[in-house]
């Protein structure tokens, strides 16, 4: 009983299925292989068995499918502890042997339904991938039957003979092995055990302990070519090869064999016979230094300026800033000579870089003005822009010869310098029209009854912001302030003036503003300039673009 039902359950948490399913499949069919041992049926969740619906067209089927193909030894059902709904004549087959049905069990002579837990051995040697319980359709009194399970347990031998067994003899020589049993075994010629132990022990499914007996070929690391020589060796890719391969040396054109026998073969303990291929041969001195560059070798390791042999390929290179005017490999010849020309290096240069609109450039390290010619490697202009314009974008514009010949960095984009409208609390600002410039001005005027209290002209400068801004206020006029009639009366017709659109409107607000001013200041004094200059510049905008634009390329 122990061989046949030791072991790993391999039905354990594999894909099941059942049909016909029963109550919307309330009690699924993985219930039967979830390891849960409780034979006792619950109607309520947790559920611990499965159940299959009756049914008077199929027989209550239950089917467990395996990882793989196994020798089948034991079944163990747990069946429903309750006498009722049990499996009588109850059959498991199986799909085996590439058939697609082979019976395992009949209980229809052994009446074993009527224990609790059901232990059957199989006995014949059936490879299995899945397994099944089925019970009649009907019962002998011709009811249709319930297929209850709660727990199904599959036993098979878990060791198979391991797939590389044409490189080694194993004893004793089985197709599989059980559990616990034990077996040794010897690799062939050319092959070798990964471990020392030979010994293993089958202690899971496929597993052997203390490791899988595993041979691997014996392999040689691929010699190494040796300096102006060669191995016959028909692999490019491969980094060893296999016992018994044959190697043959041979020194190239120019070189002599140290050695007398050159042949190397590849032993049972994975080294080579023989001796390493030595090839004396000749040497080139020195070859005159790169200006501004140097040499490296084939590998890419920088030549330190010794002597080399012959065939030796030395590939020059330019520092940074500097690029080969010509054929840059040279090689070690027969006569100790090289042959090639040798690399010269000149230095970079980048053509004049494009210039934006209202915009120039000046050295970075002097900051004088560049004078658009060719500029050598790592020479950094910085972007400026012209009297009343202002770098908008990118920030910072630097440019920078690079290695490559090529400007990198960003050019200078300079748009005009305009300020906007500004404010003055109880009161305005009068002068040249929107928008404005740089250099632009404003006067500051006061409303009625307000004046000024520092009489500053504003001016539109490079930061797009207006000069004296901040000192520029309007304040009440104070009690003792006076202003004579023909003031008052010129002052309401200028504003009259600035603010009505025809001779009307101007007439009458020249009489509001008289009136305004007339009730709310009761002084004999004049106030000193109150107004400012009310003067309006009358030169259009357009003209002072192009003043802007003349003041740029002068």
């Amino acid at each position: 009983m122990l061989k046949h039902l030791s072991g790993e359950d391999i039905a354990l948490r594999r894909p099941v299925s059942h049909t016909p399913v029963y109550n919307n499949d309330t009690y699924t069919a993985t219930l039967a292989a979830d390891g849960n041992c409780d034979t006792k049926f619950s109607t309520s969740s947790p559920y611990t068995c499965s159940l299959t619906n009756r049914n008077n067209e199929t027989s209550p089927t239950w089917t467990v499918t395996l990882d793989k193909t196994y020798q089948i030894t034991g079944i163990v059902i747990y069946n429903r502890k309750q006498h009722y709904n049990r499996l009588a004549n109850f059959t498991v087959f199986g799909s085996c042997d590439e058939q697609d049905k082979v019976v395992l069990y009949n209980d229809a002579e052994h009446n074993k339904y009527i224990e609790e837990v059901i232990r059957l051995e199989i006995n014949e040697s059936h490879v299995c991938s899945t397994i099944s319980i089925q019970i009649p359709q009907k019962s002998i009194s011709g009811h249709a039957q319930y297929l209850a399970l709660c727990e199904v347990q599959v036993y098979a031998v878990v060791c198979r003979k391991p797939t590389h067994s044409s490189f080694a003899v194993f004893v004793p020589n089985k197709t599989m092995y059980a559990k616990n049993e034990s077996l040794s075994f010897t690799c062939n010629a050319g092959y070798i055990p990964i471990q020392s132990n030979t010994t293993v022990t089958c202690c899971g499914v496929d597993t052997f302990c203390p490791s899988y007996p595993v041979c691997e070929r014996v392999y040689c690391q691929l010699l190494r070519q040796p300096a102006n020589g060669k191995y016959n060796t028909s692999t490019s890719t491969n980094t060893s090869l296999e016992y018994g391969s044959v190697l043959h040396g041979k020194c190239n054109i120019g070189y002599e064999e140290g050695i007398l026998d050159t042949t190397r073969r590849c032993q049972q303990n994975g080294t080579w016979s023989g001796q390493d291929l030595v090839c004396t041969q000749i040497k080139c001195n020195p070859p005159p230094s790169v200006q501004n560059g140097y040499y490296t070798y084939s590998d890419n390791n920088t030549y330190m300026y010794i002597r080399e042999p012959y065939t030796t390929y030395l590939t020059g290179h330019c520092n940074i800033g500097y690029n080969l005017s010509t054929p840059s490999t040279i090689s070690c010849g027969l006569n100790e000579s090289w042959t090639g020309d040798f690399p010269v290096c000149d230095i970079v240069t980048c053509d004049p870089p494009v210039e934006k609109e209202n915009s120039y450039y000046i050295y970075g390290h002097n900051k004088t003005t560049y004078n658009k010619t060719p500029e050598f490697y790592h020479t950094i202009l910085l972007g400026r822009c012209y009297t009343g314009f202002k770098i908008t974008s990118p920030l910072p514009s630097e440019l920078r010869c690079s290695k490559y010949g090529k400007w990198s960095g960003n050019l200078a984009v300079c748009e005009l310098i305009i300020c906007e409208w500004p404010d003055l609390q109880n009161g305005n600002f009068i002068g040249s029209m929107a928008p404005f410039y740089y250099n632009d001005t404003l006067t500051p005027i006061c409303n009625v009854g307000y004046s000024l209290e520092n009489n500053n002209t504003i001016v539109c400068n490079e930061t797009e912001e207006w000069s004296n801004i901040t000192i520029v206020r309007c304040v009440p006029c104070s009690s003792n302030t006076a202003i004579v009639k023909e003031d008052l009366f010129s002052t309401g017709m200028v504003v009259g003036v600035i603010f009505g659109t025809n001779v009307f409107t101007a007439i009458i607000t020249t009489v509001i503003v008289y009136i305004v001013i007339k009730r709310c200041i009761q002084a004999n004094t004049k106030p000193n300039n109150l107004y400012g200059d009310l003067a309006l510049r009358n030169n259009s905008r357009e003209g002072e673009y192009s003043d802007l634009q003349n003041m740029q390329h002068n």
